[in-house]
């Protein structure tokens, strides 16, 4: 919207405010504005030390729907700096206009006003256009979170972010707050997501280039699993960052941890919202699948994972062989001279896997169909949910009836672990179906990867805890694992 800015001076209130909607703005307009924001039950939109609410302003037979934010009474420090500087809501309304001003996404700034007793910030509101239905970024990746999204699903949203990042940062702004929460967009009937809208600006800077370490600054709070975050800098550089950008990086990454992790200490008694979607998972429990090349994605870089290895882990392993150290040698010691020396034959050993669900099935028998006599290895994944265990189900029926001897593997997720009692409920379910037709079952996958939801050993414990009723209903079958 091309507009110019006018000063704005009605009773109390000093600010400033675009010409096309200087008429909303008068002194009965303003009268009893602040306890307007401060009381309104309806359209609250954020609730705290700053209120954020929306409004429907009236005037001359015209209605302007806003949102409004009411900054809090602040210390006397801020005050001083603020009389220097501009108040939050000036230096939100001019920082703003600026990335409208040059096509950067953000709610379109209407006015702001200030109500100053001497050097004293008493009232301070920031109002810019409401804009229906906007998610954060923050609220997006927790939904992914929770509802299991794919890989490619989360890539993609990374990459709109990124692109949207780079945009705001090359027209030369500072943004200086940017979490998950202040980045915003709309997502349409079909899933698309709209521009992303950078809010709460009050703290950002205006510069002719930024620099690398300013660019680290505002990656540093942005809140995604190690790995997740790496690909979102390697989209926003196109291809490694420089080296400044990772050195400020890794320091301002540090910071930002031990501030968040020091939160409950600082703030002691202040009340942490909790929106419907609910709240971030530990960042050890995010579980991704990935669909492309059908297993697990990697979430954590290498120096995170290793902040959820539990040292007791290595203890306990330590310990068992130490208990059973002389039935390991005697072992040991029996079994080497037998090592190589007897002819073993293979006929019938060699088989093949087929993916049940994450790639053409029919084409997978079409070419199994030139293989006479080799078994099948079937997978059944935990995080896929009933439809596709039935669907796998219905593959093993066919398989078996085709003369094939077929082994399946149930493969585990973190929520396996988190949730086990859906993991029992899995292995039953799939082996009251089949279980006389399989000639082996393969738990714990993959458990020597952390990506594949063991973090040590009384996790896998956790998974084999339901065999010992299983091995009772089913003597048949034989239980193998873990496959690492």
């Amino acid at each position: 919207m091309k507009s110019g800015v006018e000063k704005l001076s009605v009773g109390k209130f000093q600010g400033q405010v675009l010409s096309a909607f200087k008429s909303f703005f008068d002194e009965e307009s303003l009268s009893g504005f602040g306890e307007r924001a401060r009381s309104v039950k309806k359209g609250v939109l954020s609730e705290g030390r700053h209120r954020v609410v929306v409004l429907d302003l009236e005037k001359n037979g015209k209605s302007l729907k806003v949102a409004v934010k009411a900054f809090g009474r602040q210390g006397c420090i801020k005050d001083f700096y603020d009389f220097r500087k501009g108040s939050k809501a000036e230096r939100s309304f001019k920082a703003g206009n600026f990335l409208k001003s040059r096509g950067v996404g953000t709610p379109q700034p209407i006015a702001y006003f200030d109500c100053w007793e001497g050097k004293h910030l008493v009232e301070s509101f920031y109002l810019s256009d409401y804009v229906e239905s906007l998610i954060s970024f923050k609220d997006s990746l927790i939904q992914a979170y929770h509802e299991k999204a794919d890989c490619r699903f989360l890539v993609a949203r990374l990459s709109h972010i990124a692109s949207a990042i780079r945009r705001m940062h090359d027209v030369g702004f500072w943004h200086r707050d940017l979490g998950n929460q202040n980045m915003e967009f709309q997502v349409s009937s079909k899933g698309e997501w709209g521009e992303v809208q950078f809010i709460d600006l009050n703290r950002g800077r205006i510069r002719e280039d930024l620099s690398a370490k300013e660019r680290a600054q505002d990656f540093s709070r942005i809140r995604l699993p190690s790995a997740f975050l790496n690909v979102l800098v390697r989209i926003y550089w196109k291809g490694n960052p420089p080296r400044e950008f990772n050195k400020e990086m890794r320091s301002r990454r540090r910071g930002f941890e031990w501030w968040e992790r020091s939160r409950r200490w600082r703030h002691p008694f202040r009340k942490r919202s909790r929106k419907a979607v609910g709240s971030y998972p530990e960042v050890q429990n995010i579980w991704i699948w990935d669909r492309e090349s059908a297993q697990a994605s990697i979430t954590m870089e290498r120096y995170e994972r290793k902040r959820y290895y539990s040292l007791g882990r290595h203890f306990k392993v330590a310990w068992s062989v130490l208990k059973f150290a002389g039935r390991i040698w005697r072992e040991y010691r029996r079994q080497l001279p037998l090592a190589y020396q007897s002819r073993v034959d293979l006929k019938g050993r060699f088989g093949v896997a087929l993916e049940s669900t994450d790639l053409d099935f029919n084409r997978q028998l079409e070419l199994l169909e030139k293989l006479e006599g080799v078994s099948v290895l079937l997978r059944f994944c935990h995080h896929e949910g009933m439809s596709c265990w039935k669907e796998g189900v219905a593959q093993v029926k066919e398989l078996v009836a085709s003369g094939r001897k077929v082994m399946i593997a149930m493969v585990q997720d973190r929520g396996a672990v988190s949730e086990p009692d859906s993991w029992a409920r899995f292995l039953s379910f799939v082996l009251d179906e089949i279980g006389g037709l399989v000639t082996a079952v393969e738990i714990c996958h993959a458990v020597n990867r952390m990506k594949w939801g063991v973090h040590g050993p009384d996790d896998q414990v956790a998974l084999l805890s339901p065999l010992v009723k299983l091995q009772e209903k089913f003597p048949e079958i034989t239980f193998t694992g873990p496959a690492c």
